[in-house]
This record gives structure tokens, sequence and C-alpha cells, in this order.
């Protein structure tokens, strides 16, 4: 099954398995939050349209109704902790928790926050607690998992990810979810941004500043996210025609649909459908863990000091909007090793490595732009490969 159903027992709001991956097959799940903690070896993680090289000590969290995999890198052995997080359970303490959009990865916001130790370490303390507590929950499991959830929907949520220099005000972040609930509730309607309007009594501008102020990203933007995020599980659980999906899902045209789609998942919906659907149903090839050698994997991070991951961002179509030029740098990031994996060949130069590098505009950015292409010039003198450098105002 597509959907996979997590059975929490109405006392606990997190549940664990600790497991070894061969292959964890592609499937979502509606009412709870995934958080894969690598303990141990190395995974590739599909989650919608991101794809992820996890090492140990990395950790993404995975939102409701993401379709997502796990598959085993390399010949060496895998330890891998994913939790559940129950959504009902913290429905009161946040009332706009089923349309949270979490961005929280172990190299990206977290690392920029400095938070990525932090965090590790709080994981480390749920499993432990889980293990000791023989999977019941007892008051620390909870304390640790409530912390946690404050701290996600505190500090990573999308809009601060894409956010990241601002404090938002709690009045304008509730009007935000308001308009975002709504867009959840209403995405198929094609006049959606006039009847949000009209019936919350916004102008129109004033929703469109609101996003680019709260999100840092336009209501375009999100509106164009969530019809691909809810297109996406209408191509892997129905047969249904491209045109009905994208009526369904409030494109104006089939063509706008194909665009759209593409931007986020880099292949056309066809496409994406001939290589993913096939997916679904299969069983997954994952064995259990032991609790003594999950313990031992606790032990050795214990002493362990503080992890430094490496710095990467995750390269959406808004990351690009506001970075600068999308077509050049498509051109260059569209890499999908998967489909390499099931034979569709790659769509990229496998092997690059990329940096995005931001100068601020204190003083002049001419002085520093010569100064950075001198030194990106000699560098490239001494490096084995090309080096490729785009200017972007």
């Amino acid at each position: 099954m597509y959907t996979e159903n997590i059975p929490f027992d109405g006392k606990s709001p997190v549940s664990m398995n600790v497991y070894n991956i061969d292959e964890y097959t592609l499937h979502c799940h509606e009412d709870a939050i995934e958080i894969i903690f690598i303990l141990k070896g190395e995974v590739k993680v599909k989650v919608s349209f991101e794809y992820f090289t996890l090492s140990e000590g990395d950790y993404v969290v995975v939102n409701r109704e993401d379709s997502h995999k796990i598959w085993q890198h390399g010949d060496a052995d895998n330890m891998v902790a994913v939790f559940h997080i129950s959504l009902k359970h913290y429905h009161v303490c946040f009332p706009h928790i089923y349309y949270v959009l979490f961005a929280c990865e172990s190299f990206d916001l977290a690392k920029y926050k400095g938070q990525s130790y932090q965090l590790r370490q709080m994981l480390l303390n749920l499993t432990d607690s889980m293990i000791r507590g023989g999977g019941n929950a007892g008051e620390t499991t909870e304390d640790i998992t409530n912390r946690l959830m404050h701290a996600l929907v505190k500090d990573y949520s999308l809009e601060r990810y894409y956010n990241r220099h601002k404090d938002i005000s709690s009045d304008k972040l509730e009007t935000y979810y308001m308009i975002i609930q709504y867009i959840y509730e209403k995405y198929h309607n094609k006049t959606l941004l006039q009847d949000i309007s009209c019936k919350e009594f916004y102008s129109k501008s004033y929703i469109s500043h609101l996003f680019k102020e709260v999100g840092a990203a336009s209501f375009q933007d999100i509106l164009g996210y969530i019809r691909v995020y809810k297109a996406e599980r209408l191509l892997l659980e129905t047969d249904d025609h491209l045109t009905a999906i994208s009526g369904q899902c409030g494109f104006s045209d089939i063509k706008y649909f194909n665009r759209t789609f593409q931007k986020w998942f880099l292949v056309k919906p066809s496409d994406y459908r001939k290589i993913y659907q096939q997916q679904i149903g299969k069983d997954s090839k994952i064995t259990k863990v032991a609790d003594g050698k999950v313990q031992e994997r606790i032990e050795h991070f214990k002493n362990l000091t503080e992890q430094h991951t490496e710095y990467k961002v995750s390269m959406t179509p808004i990351t690009l909007k506001n970075i600068g030029s999308q077509a050049d740098l498509l051109s260059y990031l569209k890499q999908d090793e998967e489909l390499a994996e099931m034979g569709g060949g790659s769509r990229g130069r496998a092997g690059n490595t990329y940096a995005i590098i931001r100068i601020s505009d204190n003083g002049s950015s001419e002085h520093n732009r010569q100064l950075l292409k001198k030194l990106l010039h000699e560098f490239q003198n001494k490096a084995a490969g090309d080096i490729e450098c785009w200017f972007i105002k």
C-alpha cells in the first residue's frame, strides 16, 4: 500500500523502529511526520522531489503525505532509526499543525542555525528513552518529543527556510496559516487568490505582500507547490489521465501543469508516473535491529565530539528564484540519480560539486566581484576539473 498507517496507541505521541535497510519502498503517511535518523552507515533517501545521501549522524524530516523511500548506499551495513510523530496529538498546541511544511535536515537549515548537534542529541536521547522503555512512552519520552516538536514548529517550517533573517509577528503568521489552510482545502479552484480575497476581505495585493514578507516566497509559488504536491499523489495512486489530474489540481491547462510539475520534480508528470508508480505496493527489504545493538550505537555517539556535517542547500524553484537565474542553474543542477538507477540515464553531469557563494552589499560590490573572479580563476588553474562561474545580482 502507498499509504502506510501508523498505529499510535493513544497514549504516546511517538513511535520508533530501528532497521537495517536494503530498500524501504515508496510510501507516505497521512497523520504523522517521519524523522529518518542515520545511526550507522549511509543510505539514499527520496523525499517527494528531493534526493539525499544521508551519512551517520544525518537526519531529515518527512512531511505528512510526502512520498518517500530509503535504500542502501554502498555495501556497508546501515542502521536507521525511523520515528513517527502524531500530528493529531499536537493539534491542540498547534492548531495549524496539519498545514506546516517542515524543512529540517541536519546539513541545511539546522546547520545554518548552528543547531545540527543539538537536534541530533535530542534524537539520540529520544532513541535511548524509547529503548529503555521497551517502546513505551514514559514521561521522559513525551517530554523530549514535546521539545522536539516545539523546535520544529518554531524554527523549521517552510517559511522559516526561505526567510532566515526576519522575525515573524504572531498576527501575520496566524493570517498566513489561515490562508495556507484555505489553499490546502481549495487548491483545485482556478480563481483561488480572488476567492480568498473576497472571503477574508483582504486585497489581493495584501495577500501577495504578506506571503513575500512572511515566507520570502510568492503566493503563486506556494500555490504551485501545493498543487504539484497533490498531483504527485494522484499520479502514483490512480490511473487518471494527465488532463484530468491537471484539472483536479487547479491548473488552467495541461501545458501549465507539465511546466510547473517539471520545475519541482525535474521530469514530466508522465515520466514520473512511469518510474515510480510501478514501485507502489512492493515489499520492503528491512530488518529490525536488536535493542542491544541500538544501545551500542547510542554509546558510540556519546563518545564523539560535536560532529560537523557538510553544508548542502535544497535547490527548489523558490530557492533558485531567490538566488537568481533559474535557467542557468537548472541546466546544471538537473540531476536525478534514481533515473540513472532505473535505467533512465543521467540528467546532469554526475560527480560535480556545486557551491553557491553569497556576497553582501557591504563595501564595493564590483570590487568583491572582481576579487572572487580572480580567486576562482586561480583555483581553476590548480583544480583537476573545469570550473564554471555565474555572477548573479
